[in-house]
Protein backbone atom coordinates (compact mmCIF):
# COMPACT_ATOMS: atom_id res chain seq x y z
CA UNK A 1 0.00 0.00 0.00
CA UNK A 2 1.54 3.31 -0.74
CA UNK A 3 0.99 6.44 -2.99
CA UNK A 4 -0.30 6.53 -5.88
CA UNK A 5 0.71 8.61 -9.37
CA UNK A 6 -2.78 9.79 -9.03
CA UNK A 7 -1.80 11.06 -5.58
CA UNK A 8 -4.41 8.78 -3.78
CA UNK A 9 -3.81 5.66 -1.23
CA UNK A 10 -4.29 2.09 -1.89
CA UNK A 11 -2.35 -0.83 -3.48
CA UNK A 12 -1.02 -1.92 -7.04
CA UNK A 13 -0.77 -5.60 -7.36
CA UNK A 14 1.51 -6.98 -9.25
CA UNK A 15 2.18 -9.95 -10.59
CA UNK A 16 5.28 -11.96 -12.60
CA UNK A 17 3.40 -14.62 -14.50
CA UNK A 18 6.58 -16.35 -13.48
CA UNK A 19 6.16 -20.23 -13.18
CA UNK A 20 8.08 -22.14 -10.77
CA UNK A 21 8.11 -26.07 -10.45
CA UNK A 22 7.47 -28.22 -7.11
CA UNK A 23 10.56 -30.28 -5.65
CA UNK A 24 12.80 -27.76 -7.48
CA UNK A 25 15.99 -25.13 -6.14
CA UNK A 26 15.15 -21.61 -7.78
CA UNK A 27 17.13 -18.11 -7.00
CA UNK A 28 14.86 -15.50 -7.32
CA UNK A 29 14.96 -11.84 -7.09
CA UNK A 30 13.25 -8.96 -7.24
CA UNK A 31 14.36 -5.36 -7.97
CA UNK A 32 11.96 -2.22 -7.23
CA UNK A 33 12.42 1.45 -8.83
CA UNK A 34 9.36 3.80 -7.95
CA UNK A 35 6.49 5.21 -10.15
CA UNK A 36 7.25 9.07 -10.23
CA UNK A 37 4.46 11.88 -10.89
CA UNK A 38 4.90 11.85 -14.93
CA UNK A 39 6.96 8.15 -14.97
CA UNK A 40 5.39 4.05 -14.19
CA UNK A 41 7.27 2.20 -11.57
CA UNK A 42 8.88 -0.99 -12.35
CA UNK A 43 9.47 -4.36 -10.56
CA UNK A 44 11.79 -6.45 -12.12
CA UNK A 45 11.43 -10.50 -11.13
CA UNK A 46 14.65 -12.79 -12.05
CA UNK A 47 13.84 -16.41 -11.52
CA UNK A 48 17.06 -19.21 -12.35
CA UNK A 49 16.58 -22.48 -12.25
CA UNK A 50 19.94 -23.87 -9.55
CA UNK A 51 18.79 -27.55 -10.84
CA UNK A 52 20.05 -26.75 -14.73
CA UNK A 53 22.73 -24.67 -15.47
CA UNK A 54 21.87 -24.72 -19.24
CA UNK A 55 18.35 -23.00 -18.30
CA UNK A 56 18.31 -18.92 -19.16
CA UNK A 57 17.78 -16.75 -16.46
CA UNK A 58 14.27 -16.21 -16.95
CA UNK A 59 13.26 -12.03 -16.84
CA UNK A 60 9.61 -10.40 -16.06
CA UNK A 61 9.36 -6.25 -16.33
CA UNK A 62 5.79 -5.77 -14.58
CA UNK A 63 5.31 -1.64 -14.35
CA UNK A 64 2.86 -0.30 -11.27
CA UNK A 65 2.29 3.37 -10.01
CA UNK A 66 3.31 3.34 -6.70
CA UNK A 67 5.13 6.59 -5.41
CA UNK A 68 5.84 6.01 -2.10
CA UNK A 69 4.62 7.16 1.12
CA UNK A 70 4.30 3.36 1.85
CA UNK A 71 2.36 2.20 5.13
CA UNK A 72 2.49 -1.22 6.61
CA UNK A 73 1.62 -2.30 10.52
CA UNK A 74 2.13 -6.10 10.04
CA UNK A 75 6.01 -6.87 10.99
CA UNK A 76 8.30 -8.35 8.00
CA UNK A 77 7.01 -12.21 7.22
CA UNK A 78 9.32 -14.76 4.82
CA UNK A 79 7.03 -17.09 3.43
CA UNK A 80 3.62 -16.09 4.07
CA UNK A 81 1.68 -12.62 5.05
CA UNK A 82 1.72 -11.55 8.78
CA UNK A 83 -1.41 -12.78 10.82
CA UNK A 84 -2.77 -15.18 7.68
CA UNK A 85 -2.88 -18.74 7.31
CA UNK A 86 -0.92 -20.49 4.94
CA UNK A 87 2.27 -19.59 3.49
CA UNK A 88 4.98 -20.81 2.03
CA UNK A 89 6.07 -24.56 2.32
CA UNK A 90 9.64 -24.82 1.64
CA UNK A 91 13.16 -23.90 2.38
CA UNK A 92 14.68 -20.73 1.68
CA UNK A 93 18.50 -20.00 1.96
CA UNK A 94 20.45 -16.42 1.57
CA UNK A 95 17.48 -14.01 2.04
CA UNK A 96 19.06 -10.58 1.70
CA UNK A 97 17.62 -6.41 1.27
CA UNK A 98 18.92 -4.17 -0.23
CA UNK A 99 18.63 -0.28 -0.32
CA UNK A 100 17.86 0.80 -3.98
CA UNK A 101 17.16 -1.52 -7.42
CA UNK A 102 20.30 -3.24 -7.75
CA UNK A 103 21.79 -4.31 -11.27
CA UNK A 104 21.18 -8.16 -12.49
CA UNK A 105 24.99 -8.47 -12.12
CA UNK A 106 25.04 -7.87 -8.25
CA UNK A 107 21.51 -9.61 -7.44
CA UNK A 108 24.47 -12.94 -7.59
CA UNK A 109 21.57 -15.26 -8.76
CA UNK A 110 23.11 -19.14 -7.58
CA UNK A 111 26.31 -17.46 -6.67
CA UNK A 112 27.05 -16.68 -2.57
CA UNK A 113 24.97 -13.80 -0.92
CA UNK A 114 27.84 -11.10 0.18
CA UNK A 115 27.48 -8.40 2.13
CA UNK A 116 27.81 -4.85 0.13
CA UNK A 117 26.69 -0.97 1.19
CA UNK A 118 23.37 -1.70 -0.28
CA UNK A 119 22.46 -4.59 2.10
CA UNK A 120 19.99 -3.62 4.78
CA UNK A 121 19.80 -7.21 6.23
CA UNK A 122 21.51 -10.72 4.66
CA UNK A 123 20.33 -14.52 6.80
CA UNK A 124 22.37 -17.05 5.23
CA UNK A 125 20.38 -19.65 7.68
CA UNK A 126 23.57 -21.55 8.58
CA UNK A 127 23.91 -23.10 11.83
CA UNK A 128 26.57 -21.34 13.40
CA UNK A 129 26.12 -19.04 15.06
CA UNK A 130 22.52 -18.84 14.51
CA UNK A 131 19.87 -19.83 11.68
CA UNK A 132 18.33 -16.57 11.94
CA UNK A 133 21.39 -14.04 12.79
CA UNK A 134 21.74 -11.60 10.21
CA UNK A 135 25.24 -11.23 9.17
CA UNK A 136 24.77 -7.63 8.58
CA UNK A 137 25.92 -5.38 10.81
CA UNK A 138 22.36 -3.99 11.60
CA UNK A 139 21.43 -6.94 13.36
CA UNK A 140 18.22 -7.56 11.79
CA UNK A 141 17.75 -10.83 13.75
CA UNK A 142 14.98 -12.97 12.84
CA UNK A 143 12.58 -13.05 15.76
CA UNK A 144 10.80 -16.64 15.84
CA UNK A 145 6.98 -15.98 17.51
CA UNK A 146 4.37 -18.48 18.52
CA UNK A 147 1.19 -18.96 17.16
CA UNK A 148 -2.06 -20.35 17.89
CA UNK A 149 -2.50 -21.91 21.48
CA UNK A 150 0.93 -22.02 22.04
CA UNK A 151 1.24 -18.12 21.85
CA UNK A 152 -1.45 -17.97 24.81
CA UNK A 153 -0.07 -21.20 26.79
CA UNK A 154 2.69 -21.06 29.71
CA UNK A 155 5.48 -22.72 29.18
CA UNK A 156 4.27 -25.42 31.18
CA UNK A 157 0.98 -26.06 29.99
CA UNK A 158 2.56 -26.61 26.54
CA UNK A 159 4.52 -28.84 27.60
CA UNK A 160 1.60 -30.68 28.52
CA UNK A 161 -0.07 -30.41 25.21
CA UNK A 162 2.81 -31.49 23.51
CA UNK A 163 2.97 -34.72 25.79
CA UNK A 164 -0.86 -35.26 25.13
CA UNK A 165 -0.49 -34.87 21.24
CA UNK A 166 2.41 -37.45 21.09
CA UNK A 167 0.41 -40.26 23.58
CA UNK A 168 -2.66 -39.79 21.47
CA UNK A 169 -0.75 -40.22 18.16
CA UNK A 170 1.30 -42.99 19.56
CA UNK A 171 -0.23 -46.86 18.05
CA UNK A 172 0.63 -48.69 21.82
CA UNK A 173 -1.65 -45.57 23.44
CA UNK A 174 -4.42 -46.78 21.32
CA UNK A 175 -4.15 -51.00 21.01
CA UNK A 176 -2.68 -52.17 23.77
CA UNK A 177 -1.36 -55.79 23.66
Amino acid sequence: MGVKQDGSFGEDAIFSDQVLALAKPYAVAATVKLATATTPGEVVFYVKDLSNDDEPLSVAKVPHKITGGFTNPLALNLGGRAGKGGGFDGMLDDVRFSTGALKQEELLLGAEASVTEATVGLWPFESKPSAFKDATKHANDIQLKPTGAKATASARAAAVADLCHVLLNANEFVYID
